[in-house]
């Protein structure tokens, strides 16, 4: 137990230097607080009291009324979580070792002089030898504010199903990597989920973000994630259009043996020029081309001198032809896309209902990934504020995305035709070898916005540290990696409440 307020000899003290001392017997009793707290939240606080004026000592303090919480008689102090909100009445027990405050002033003819003083000092003794008795103990009932979980005053209404273009409200997708494959490096695990964000299910509305994934039998790997706009009234339809005719046209061109095969063969020629070039420039001891991205050698060439760009002039030359192969699959991927949304709303049941492109907008992005020549070959499109991210476990990070960020926060840019303009494909489409990776994943700002909280936050290899130690946590190191998936989706963030769709290779 501890004592707070004036030690008994001070206030002897005070009495001696004074002549007269009035008093009321009538005790003010003391203004015992507990600060605030909120529900499903650590809590520890001490009593607060006037300390100056009062000699206290706690005894007790009850809070069985608020279940989560207890007294620690060791600290003084109010411990644990409260279980819920509301208001509750907690008891305090204490002792008053001091003659307190009085009100009203003065009772007439209570005085007493100096001359008394040793009467005083008896008194003062006597009360000090029955201070262990329970009968001075003194209660106080004082009230205890705990706020309410904000996530308990989310609604989860389920979405119609009779609403035009309803979705479900989770999706997930897996493709496992067989016991027969696991010990051949070019082939990754897909693993993809969505689910409604809270101001959906707040509403019962649905979801709005989609996603395709594929592998192919000859081990290409295939994602395509995308978000309609909350602004638009059927962007759900969007979403789903957008992502299903891009994963189809990728998946029908690559499914064919004369067009990978020529595609493999234009990575495989770039990648012996650029074998050839590491040598010529560098000498036999500098040799390593397995990283490779194509945005950072446009830049490298761009600054580059007369005399490097001709050393570089077969390497560029093979580049143009890559970029060109990366821009007719991914690129084409993206107008198949848009062409879906146009054929859409020449509709019958699109034009009862008139919607219009703007109605669908979405954002998009692509992603496909192959083992080719010792090293992995990526490539990507996006447009949007979705993140394209190719992580190495402790040793980097590649961007593949284009950070379409809006004059306002919140703001981004949806997928339209002039988003599939020949200059404009040039700039979104981008490829990049590794001779190996952690994982690539492609997310929604449902994901990237509470993870990342910044455009530069992306950029940020720690981020991905983190981001990827709670994936492995609460997805990988679980038996149903879908479920798992999903259930980590859903995880709390103050003021993020979108949509979320996460697509992962590994």
């Amino acid at each position: 137990m501890a004592i707070y307020g004036k030690p008994a000899s001070e206030e002897k003290k005070e009495l001696e230097n004074s002549s007269v001392l009035t008093f009321n017997t009538k005790r003010i009793t003391p203004d015992f607080r507990l600060l605030n707290g909120k529900q499903n939240e650590p809590y520890c606080q001490e009593l607060i009291f006037d300390t100056e004026n009062y000699l206290i000592e706690i005894i007790d303090i009850n809070v069985t009324s608020c279940a989560g919480l207890a007294f620690d008689a060791d600290s003084l102090k109010v411990m644990g979580s409260p279980l819920h909100n509301g208001e509750f009445d907690i008891v305090v027990t204490y002792y008053d070792k001091n003659d307190g405050f009085y009100e009203n002033g003065p009772l007439e003819n209570s005085v007493i002089d100096n001359q008394n003083n040793a009467s005083i000092e008896q008194e003062s003794a006597h009360s000090e030898s029955i201070l262990s008795d329970t009968d001075l103990y003194k209660t106080s009932v004082i009230k205890l504010y705990i706020n309410p979980d904000p996530r308990n005053l989310w609604q989860n209404l389920p979405s119609n199903p009779a609403d035009d273009y309803y979705k479900p409200d989770t999706v997930t997708k897996l493709f496992k990597v067989l016991d027969s494959d696991k010990s051949k490096n070019f082939v990754k695990t897909l693993l993809a989920a969505r689910i409604r964000g809270r101001s959906h299910a707040h509403n019962g509305t649905c979801c709005d973000d989609d996603f395709f994934i594929n592998r192919l039998q000859n081990n290409w790997h295939l994602t395509v994630v995308a978000d309609g706009a909350g602004s638009a009234l059927f962007s759900r339809k969007g979403s789903a259009l957008a992502t299903y005719e891009a994963g189809c046209s990728l998946t029908d061109k690559l499914e064919k043996s004369s067009y990978s095969n020529r595609l493999e063969m234009v990575v495989t020629n770039f990648i012996k020029q650029l074998s050839l070039n590491a040598k010529t420039e560098y000498g036999e001891e500098n040799t390593n081309t397995a990283y490779w991205h194509s945005k950072e050698f446009e830049n490298e060439f761009s600054s580059t001198s007369n005399d490097e760009a001709k050393l570089s002039g077969k390497l560029t030359l093979e580049h143009n032809l890559l970029l060109d192969e990366v821009i007719e699959l991914v690129g084409g991927a993206a107008k198949a896309a848009i062409a879906s949304h146009e054929r859409f709303i020449t509709t019958p049941e699109a034009k009862i209902n008139n919607i219009t492109l703007q109605d669908l907008s979405t954002t998009l992005m692509i992603v496909i990934s192959k083992y080719i020549e010792g090293r992995w070959f990526i490539a990507s499109f996006s447009v949007g504020d979705g993140v394209i991210g190719v992580f190495s476990e402790g040793q980097g990070l590649q961007i593949l995305s284009s950070q379409d960020g809006g004059e306002f926060a919140g703001q981004t840019h949806f997928l339209t035709e002039e988003h599939i303009l020949p200059e404009s494909l040039r700039l979104r489409c981008q490829y990049m070898f590794i001779e190996e990776y952690t994982a690539i994943l492609a997310m929604t700002d449902g994901v990237s916005d509470p993870i990342f909280e910044t455009d530069n936050m992306i950029y940020d290899l720690s981020k991905w540290e983190s981001f990827w130690s709670e994936i492995q946590a609460n997805v990988l190191n679980q038996a149903e990696l879908e479920f798992a998936l999903a259930k980590y989706l859903n995880f709390w963030s103050k003021g993020h409440h979108d949509d979320r769709t996460l697509a992962l290779q590994f």
